[in-house]
Formats: C-alpha cells, sequence, structure tokens
C-alpha cells in the first residue's frame, strides 16, 4: 500500500542520513566509542519500531551488547559509568518508539478495519489524474472495474459521464468537502445510482465515499409510477374521488370532483376544507366520522353534500386512512351521488304504501303465498274469513284451510300451474274450513306475482251464494215436480179427450162440416201435446248445478245417439273440459241432429277449439249444405224450423246457464259452423293421467 511505501523509504532515508552522520563524527572524534555509540541508536529504533511488542526486550539486548563490544574496545580499562548511562537511553529510547510504533499500528488497524468494514464504497483517488489509489472490500463488489488485480485503475471507468465527474472535483476543489451527490456510475443502460460524499486531503488526494442508492431509486420510481396510475385511474373514475391531510384541508380531487360539486383546482390550494362539501347541519357528526383519528374506517355514511352554487344533494361517502408507517397523515375517500337511489326509494316507498293500503283494504279476502304453499303475507279480510288471528296466519300451509277433499285438485292445479301458468285455471270454486271448522264456499282467483314463484290468491265467500242456489235448484225441483205431476194429469186428460173425439168422428163421419171442425179440434189437441212436451225439457234446464266436463266424452255421448254412423267425428280438442250445463251433451245432440235434418248429405262432423282475446272459441263444424245468410240470426229462435223448432232454441239456453255464447258463422253451400265463445276461467286442458 502506499502508505507503507512511504513510511519505509523515510525509514531508510532517515537511516542512510544516521549513517552518513557517524562517518562524519568518525573522522571529527576520530574515536571508534563515538562512532559506537551513534550507530546502536539505529538498530534501537529500526527493532522497537519494527517489533512494537517486544522493543523494549530488543533495546534492552541492544543496550547489553553495546556494552560488551564497549568493554572489548576499551580493555582492560573501560568507562563503565557513561556506558551504563547510555544503556538506560538505549531502553527508555527502546520503550518509547515501541510505545509510538504500537500507537501508529493500532490506528492503521483501525483505520484499515473501518475502510474496509464500511457500509459504503470508498476510494482514495489522485485528483490530479483521476487514478484510484485504494478502494476497500465492499467497493470492489459494487463498483465494476475495481478488483484486486486492475487496481489501481481510472476513475473514469467507473464514472463515463466526463460532465459530471468534472463538475464534482471542481466543487471539491473550491470546498474541500462535498456531501450527498447523486450520481449515477457505469454504462448509462446498466449503471446504478449512487450517494457520493467527498473530503479532499492535503497531499490532493480524494476520498470518496459512494451510498448505493439503487433499490432506493426502484422503490422511488415504483412510488412515483403507482402514483401516476392513481391519479390516472382516479381521473377516469365517474365518483369524486379526494384526499385530504389530517386537519381535513383536500390536498387532491379528481376532475369528478371539481365537476361535481362546482369548484376549481384554485379553490383547493387556498385551503379547502372537506367539511366545506357538506351542509352546516351534517359537519359536526361528518367531522366526528371523517377524522384520521376516528378509529377504522368510516364506510358507507350518508350526509347530505352542498355544492358552490348552493345545491344540495345526498351523498355516502366512503373513507380510509392514509398512514405514514404507524403514523396516520391523512384520509381518501369516494363521494357516491345517491340521487337517483334516493328517488327511487321514495318511489318504492309510496309504491308499498300504495300496494299495502289497497291489499289491506280490498273487500277480498287476500294472501301471498311463497314456496311449499306457505303464506307470506295476508290482510285483515283473509284472517276475517277463515277466523285465523292475523299474526298465526303467516307460515302457515294454505292446503291446511282447504276442504280435504278437495286439497289433491289443489296439488295439481299448483303442479301445472309451476310448469306453465296457462295450464292450470285462474279462477275455480271449492271449499275452505274454518279455524272454527265451518265450511266456506268460495271463489278463487290465483295469478303469479311476474319474476317470481309466488302467488296472490283472493278468495271471495259464496256460502250464502250457495246456499241460496242449493235453496233455488231445491225449489226448482219441487216446481219440477209439479209441473210434471200436472203435466201427466194434463197429458192424461189429452189422451181422453183424442179418445173423445175418435168416437165423434165414428158417429159423425158422413158429415163433412162437422169432421172439418173435429180435425182442427185435433190439431189445437196436438199443439197442446206438443207445447206439453216443450215444457218437460225446458224445465230440465238449470235443475243440475254446472260442471266441468271433457267435450271428447260429451260429443262422444251425443254422436252415439245418432239414428245413423255413416256421418264420422272428428275431435281436434284434447284434454279439453269445460264448464256448463250437465244438459251439454243434448246441445250438441241437437247441433248433429240439425245438421242431418238440414244439411241434406252431411258425411262429417269436425270439433275444434281455439284461444281469442277475451276467451276461447269452441267450433263445431259439419260439410253440409250450411245455413243460408237470411236466416242465420233466426235459426236459434223458439218454433222456427220445420219440425218442432225447439231443438237449437234449447242449445242456447243451455249454454247460456255458464255464459257460453253461441252463433252461426259458416257459409252457406260449405257447411255450418257454429262458434261457442267461452268465458275465461270456464275452460280448461288436464292431461289424461291426471284427474280434475
Amino acid at each position: 500500500m502506499k502508505q507503507e511505501w512511504i513510511r519505509y523509504s523515510v525509514l531508510g532515508f532517515m537511516l542512510f542520513s544516521v549513517f552518513l552522520s557517524e562517518i562524519a563524527l568518525y573522522q571529527i572524534s576520530g574515536g571508534i566509542t563515538v562512532v559506537l555509540t551513534h550507530l546502536c541508536y539505529f538498530p534501537v529504533i529500526f527493532l522497537a519500531f519494527r517489533y512494537p511488542h517486544r522493543g523494549a526486550l530488543l533495546a534492552t539486548g541492544t543496550g547489553i551488547l553495546y556494552l560488551i563490544i564497549l568493554g572489548l574496545l576499551e580493555y582492560p580499562d573501560p568507562d563503565i559509568l557513561p556506558g551504563i548511562m547510555q544503556f538506560y537511553v538505549y531502553a527508555s529510547m527502546g520503550v518509547v518508539v515501541s510505545s509510538l510504533a504500537y500507537d501508529m499500528k493500532l490506528n492503521e488497524i483501525k483505520y484499515h478495519t473501518i475502510f474496509d468494514s464500511s457500509a459504503n464504497s470508498i476510494l482514495l483517488v489522485d485528483v490530479a489524474t483521476g487514478r484510484i489509489l485504494e478502494a476497500n472490500r465492499l467497493s470492489l463488489d459494487q463498483l465494476a472495474g475495481c478488483d484486486e488485480q486492475s487496481a489501481p485503475c481510472s476513475l473514469e471507468l467507473l464514472w463515463p459521464d466526463t460532465s459530471a465527474r468534472t463538475a464534482f472535483f471542481a466543487d471539491l476543489q473550491q470546498d474541500t468537502t462535498v456531501f450527498g451527490r447523486e450520481v449515477r456510475l457505469g454504462p448509462h443502460e446498466q449503471g446504478s445510482y449512487f450517494l457520493l460524499s467527498a473530503a479532499l486531503l492535503a497531499d490532493k488526494t480524494a476520498v470518496l465515499s459512494f451510498a448505493d442508492i439503487s433499490d432506493k431509486k426502484k422503490v422511488e420510481h415504483a412510488l412515483r409510477q403507482s402514483e401516476r396510475r392513481f391519479r390516472e385511474l382516479t381521473e377516469l373514475l365517474p365518483l369524486p374521488v379526494f384526499e385530504a391531510d389530517a386537519g381535513g384541508r383536500i390536498t387532491f380531487a379528481n376532475d369528478a370532483a371539481f365537476e361535481k360539486f362546482g369548484y376549481a383546482r384554485e379553490d383547493v390550494g387556498q385551503g379547502m376544507s372537506v367539511l366545506d362539501l357538506i351542509v352546516p347541519g351534517d359537519r359536526d357528526r361528518a367531522k366526528e366520522n371523517l377524522s384520521p383519528l376516528s378509529e377504522g374506517n368510516t364506510v358507507g355514511i350518508e350526509y347530505t353534500a352542498i355544492c358552490r352554487s348552493g345545491q344540495t344533494f345526498p351523498v355516502i361517502i366512503y373513507v380510509s386512512r392514509v398512514r405514514d408507517g404507524a403514523a396516520i397523515v391523512g384520509i381518501r375517500g369516494i363521494a357516491v351521488d345517491i340521487t337517483d337511489e334516493t328517488n327511487a326509494q321514495q318511489v318504492i316507498r309510496e309504491s308499498e304504501a300504495l300496494y299495502r293500503t289497497i291489499f289491506d283494504n280490498t273487500g277480498a279476502a287476500t294472501a301471498i303465498i311463497g314456496d311449499k304453499s306457505r303464506i307470506l303475507l295476508a290482510n285483515n279480510e283473509f284472517s276475517v274469513l277463515l277466523d285465523y288471528p292475523p299474526a298465526a296466519i303467516p307460515g302457515m300451509n294454505i292446503l291446511s284451510c282447504v276442504a280435504p277433499d278437495e286439497r289433491e285438485r289443489i296439488r295439481s292445479y299448483h303442479k301445472h300451474r309451476q310448469s306453465d301458468p296457462r295450464s292450470a285455471p285462474r279462477n275455480y270454486e271449492m271449499h275452505f274450513i274454518r279455524q272454527n271448522g265451518d265450511l266456506l264456499y268460495c271463489s278463487v282467483t290465483v295469478a303469479q306475482i311476474p319474476g317470481t314463484k309466488r302467488y296472490v290468491v283472493s278468495l271471495l265467500d259464496l256460502t250464502e251464494k250457495q246456499r241460496f242456489a242449493d235453496a233455488l235448484q231445491e225449489a226448482n225441483k219441487k216446481l219440477s215436480l209439479l209441473s210434471s205431476i200436472t203435466r201427466h194429469d194434463i197429458l192424461n186428460q189429452i189422451m181422453g179427450m183424442r179418445w173423445y173425439i175418435e168416437m165423434i168422428q165414428e158417429g159423425v163421419s158422413e158429415n163433412a162440416d162437422v169432421n172439418a171442425f173435429i180435425s182442427r179440434v185435433s190439431e189445437c189437441v196436438d199443439t197442446v201435446t206438443r207445447q206439453i212436451m216443450f215444457t218437460r225439457m225446458y224445465e230440465e234446464i238449470g235443475i243440475a248445478a254446472p260442471q266441468w266436463q271433457c267435450i271428447e266424452t260429451v260429443m262422444r255421448q251425443a254422436w252415439d245417439q245418432l239414428p245413423t254412423t255413416q256421418v264420422s267425428l272428428g275431435i281436434a280438442a284434447d284434454g279439453l273440459e269445460v264448464y256448463a250445463d250437465p244438459l251439454l251433451e243434448r246441445v250438441f245432440f241437437n247441433l248433429m241432429d240439425n245438421s242431418l235434418r238440414h244439411g241434406e248429405h252431411v258425411t262429417r262432423f269436425t270439433v275444434s277449439f281455439r284461444t281469442g282475446g277475451e276467451g276461447a272459441l269452441l267450433l263445431f263444424e259439419d260439410d253440409g249444405v250450411g245455413v243460408p245468410a237470411d236466416i242465420k240470426d233466426r235459426i236459434f229462435s223458439r218454433n222456427f224450423g220445420k219440425n218442432t223448432g225447439f231443438g237449437l232454441f234449447l242449445a242456447r239456453d243451455i249454454l247460456g246457464i255458464t255464459g257460453i255464447a253461441i252463433r252461426e258463422t259458416g257459409t252457406e253451400g260449405t257447411g255450418a259452423r257454429f262458434e261457442m265463445a267461452i268465458p275465461n276461467g270456464h275452460h280448461r286442458f288436464l292431461t289424461h293421467d291426471k284427474g280434475s
């Protein structure tokens, strides 16, 4: 190392000077003892300096050797006292030099320990030439081109930026010290960043200390990139985003925030606070919730915000705390305008209030049915009708309120309704059981709530109406019995009249005038007989309650009663059931009989079904001559026709019992076509394997 080379050079020069001095002393004094005295200084100093731990011992040995040589030179009469004094001088000198040498070596060890163990790279550089004179161990690892084989080397290899290097050394020569200068060493593509400090020594040697800050620079770069991405992202957000310091002063806001609240960026620089965006009535609450020192994050707290123009609107503010290590230095948040949601909630509340008012005050007993036929909600009418406390109804199974013999029918309806709402009737009648056991006869209306698996069920109590209908039916039966007895008695009297007429005709057979009158009387009796027979058919209408009837079964039963089998029957209404009077079979028999009587060449009957806007149409057609246009409106009148004239008249009245209207819409020459309009709820389709 350079310091050792300098040290030994100085020591050699000093020894050479001593040697010359001793020669001069010898020439001057002419005594060998004087020269010997001075020459012994050299081994004392050299040995004490070279071996400081044993310097005192070596100096003592040199002194003893000096005394021995001195005794031999002055023998037989040596001067011992000056020699002993000189011995003590050598010993003292050895101790002093050893102590100084030890301190120098200790300082050198400390210097090299610090130099090589430093956390920074340290170089000794010749300022004039830029040569690296010495480098510590860390610099060999961190600085390319500075290893033991190539050192000393030029700083230019490590720091290729000439302008920056020249400027740095100019500042160093001017100020003698430079601290914390950021530099980049190595090629620009692969260079690393260092923090450089330097001091200029008296011999124009510079001590350079490099602290590697590459990782710190990467972290700073990553932070800047993250900050840039954060800013860009927040600017893209349509929601107001802000940051504030620990005092609540806004330090950042995105464009959406300025646009929403009507402020300019200059307002932020003037100390604008987050609380300035909240109406005065909410500020105390916001000050507590938005304080950086409050515990945790404030999530979803609603306030009333105020714009620069004074306009207010509801807002939810989400806030998190900004930390610098363990210290909380501010807040960061998003403001969400909930005006639309608030308005929507108000509309929903008003709608719910309206719905609840209608639901609770409708005249019908109404309930909402959910999964597994559980009652979710019921109005007061439902509670009164079924005699259950309002609190006991939610959670009940509605089937528990249905008469046991009708529960299977309701299950079937519900199963079909779940797969296809159109496959189950919307309106029907059935029996319910009140809590006290009383039986109710109700009209039921079921409607599915759109988009859900829930249903609204309305019940209309028909119990009194049914009792009245039952009483009326009983009265009709009694009237029918009375009519039947009376008709039987009248027919008996008519038979007697016919017998007497025949007897009279035999008695006056030769009197033409009397026979003419008797024939007129006989015609009147026949007319009365037909009228009596019509009353028998007509009184059967409405006697029995309407019921669900399978169209295919009814049609085939009517077809089987025809006097001919030459006419085929086609039915395109599989599974169709119609709610009608039990005399529905007679309706179709009369239609078939009418076609055979007036269609002239009928070979086929066809029955089909189609749905319409307000109901459904059941069609009966034949392939006969059809009905002339001028009599289409009269064929359903009583006494119209070539025979009794009662068939189509009776068909119309039988269908009319359950609101079914009939008309003829065929084209003359192509066949008759009878359309029967069935009201909603009076028809249904059931599969063959399901009961009604």
